[in-house]
């Protein structure tokens, strides 16, 4: 599939991309061009509309409740599967470059099948904060950089060309301490392949509700040290990008995945690392 790095996502009158969007039922999802993973459960199509078929269990007695909770489970680990399937085939650099126009819909339509999902605990109780606890690694971000501030940060797609930049972005990251209302952003780089470094964002935050929390920057830094001296007053620029303040909903939470919304309109899906404390 050949990808541009041209952002194109789904428009508000306005003409400004949107990622509210709103999606069939729970355990449907529409898909007219994606299917190379297909599930471990038959599926059926009905009018354009491919839904969850689970086989019965011939012979076994269920209650309701037992009935209903492995019909949730399955129908949150398909989900799951789905986004993460699309996440790996069609979508380049996190999504920080964008995404081809004709897989912006249907990402934006099985982050939102997720998100309508049960998480395993309330994100912000007990249960859910211990969940949160360490190092997440983020998959995608809505957050783009293009045009003026892809040029100035010399930054290059991967595929691209040495003419379109001399820096290449690595893995991003975000541990969470829940003991410390801690966390940290890390955006790993590579400069003309040969100097690795890392924009830290340090930051406090505090529970708001049930899902949200507020964050407030406390610190940033730049590593190696020479690379500070070689971007100047940009790295002002990457702070903008990636400044963390404001309010997060998390949307979705379980023991391997984590969708999250800022009060700015960008969502985030990031999967469980490590349980690597915040330093």
């Amino acid at each position: 599939m050949r990808h541009n790095t041209t952002v194109r996502r789904a428009r508000t009158k306005q003409g400004l991309p949107s990622w509210n969007i709103k999606t069939a039922n729970v355990g449907t999802y529409v898909d007219s061009r994606v299917r190379s993973a297909q599930p471990r459960y038959r599926t059926a199509r009905h009018h354009g509309v491919w839904s969850l078929q689970v086989p019965s269990r011939v012979g076994v007695v269920v209650s309701a409740a037992e009935s209903s909770r492995t019909s949730s489970i399955e129908t949150t680990d398909n989900a799951k599967r789905e986004l993460l399937c699309l996440l790996e085939t069609s979508v380049l650099d996190k999504g920080v470059f964008g995404v081809d126009e004709d897989v912006e819909d249907e990402l934006a339509a099985r982050i939102h099948a997720l998100e309508t999902c049960e998480s395993v605990a309330v994100p912000t109780s007990t249960a859910g904060m211990q969940i949160l606890s360490g190092r997440w690694r983020v998959l995608f971000t809505s957050v783009v950089i293009l045009g003026a501030k892809r040029t100035k940060l010399a930054l290059s797609p991967s595929g691209g060309s040495s003419l379109s930049g001399v820096v290449k972005l690595g893995e991003m990251y975000q541990s969470v301490s829940p003991q410390e209302c801690k966390a940290l952003n890390e955006v790993e780089f590579n400069v003309m392949g040969m100097v690795n470094g890392k924009f830290v964002i340090r930051a406090a935050y505090e529970t708001v509700d049930e899902r949200r929390v507020a964050v407030e920057t406390e610190a940033y830094d730049l590593e190696p040290e020479k690379l500070k001296v070689m971007l100047g007053d940009n790295m002002k620029l990457l702070l903008k990008i990636f400044e963390p303040d404001g309010f997060l909903d998390i949307t979705f939470l379980d023991e391997d995945l984590r969708v999250g919304r800022n009060d700015k309109g960008d969502v985030f899906v990031l999967a469980k690392d490590d349980a690597a404390p915040v330093e």
